[in-house]
């Protein structure tokens, strides 16, 4: 397995890492919204319709993707050098994607649902509920 992830093109692997650090946060999800330019969704617009066995899977890879983030962001802040930095970022990408996939879902189908996620407040709301309860 870990020669597949190994082999992840870097243009795809940098946008999801991207995604995945920003799914972290609600607060930093929300942000990354507005300051992409991203239109809000118009009230009162109804959640996004998802699978309940999809989004469990996504709000279980959601949560410890965010897990891998909060784990490796003081190691990455702390390192001695940029080499030892993007060092830790490259195994903190892999074990993002390695819980992504152990959560039956592919990277794109992640993404797909961290990008509803700012498109839908209420997709938002409901996956943040769920992570606390699971918490």
């Amino acid at each position: 397995m870990t020669k597949t992830i190994a082999r992840t093109p870097t243009r795809i692997a940098r946008p999801l890492l991207a995604a995945l650090l920003a799914a972290s946060s609600g607060t930093l999800l929300a942000q990354a919204a507005s300051d992409q330019g991203l239109p809000p969704a118009p009230p009162g617009q109804a959640a996004t319709s998802i699978d309940p066995d999809t989004l469990d899977s996504f709000v279980d890879a959601f949560v410890e993707v965010r897990q891998i983030s909060e784990q490796f962001e003081p190691r990455v802040q702390a390192a001695d050098d940029q080499q030892a930095a993007h060092e830790l970022q490259m195994q903190a990408q892999e074990e993002m994607i390695e819980a992504v996939r152990e959560h039956d879902m592919t990277i794109a189908e992640y993404n797909e649902l961290v990008n509803a996620m700012r498109m839908d407040p209420a997709l938002l709301q409901q996956v943040t509920e769920k992570a606390a309860a699971r918490q």
